[in-house]
């Protein structure tokens, strides 16, 4: 039985940016998946959260310590992957919650309203500049990455729908999804000093 690595050895994996050894690093790394879907299973609001959020959270921060050991903003010394992951997860998962529950409230407020009206020309020229602002930075995005969106986000495809589509794993298609949504973090980041 092989011995599992230290922290030490998944850091230098992980540093050397050489595919085969990030990716083993990688999948030790999902030792510790267990944390986000504690934090789910132990949610009163689980079932309206859904089952693909321990998931999304757990690849989201797999992304983020990937980046802050690349960036040598975490050392082994510092503290353990494990605490260090705990902490990412679960302010991701924190985060992601919040964002949801905000949005079925805020789902359920319209909907409650139970409003015909046609909106008012402020309020119409709001949605207008709003929708104009997310083209503009949606169109800055590759080609590639829009789809994964538009797949994603607006068509509601899985991400096993998506490998298939794209002929790779469902992996493979988490990471790419990840990715793009970093990259639209950061010219939404971009937007916001800017603006």
């Amino acid at each position: 039985m092989p011995k599992e690595p230290n922290d030490r050895e998944l850091v230098d994996a992980i540093r050397s940016r050489t595919p085969s050894r990030v990716e083993w690093a990688v999948r030790q790394l999902y030792g510790y998946k267990k944390f986000v879907q504690g934090f789910v299973k132990a949610d009163s609001q689980n079932e309206l959260l859904g089952p693909e959020l321990a998931n999304d959270v757990f690849q989201e921060a797999i992304v983020t310590f990937l980046k802050k050991v690349w960036h040598t903003a975490y050392e082994p010394n510092e503290a353990t992957i494990g605490t260090y992951l705990y902490r990412i997860c679960w302010n991701l998962y924190l985060k992601e919650r919040e964002r949801i529950l905000g949005r079925m409230a805020r789902d359920q407020a319209y909907i409650d309203q139970g409003t015909t009206e046609p909106l008012q020309p402020d309020a119409y020229l709001l949605e207008q500049e709003q929708q104009d602002i997310s083209e503009q930075i949606l169109g800055q995005l590759s080609p590639a990455d829009r789809q994964l969106f538009q797949w994603y986000d607006f068509e509601g495809k899985s991400h096993q729908e998506i490998g298939d589509l794209l002929h790779i794993s469902t992996q493979a298609a988490k990471q790419r999804y990840y990715r793009a949504k970093l990259e639209l973090g950061s010219l939404l980041k971009k937007y916001e000093a800017y603006y």
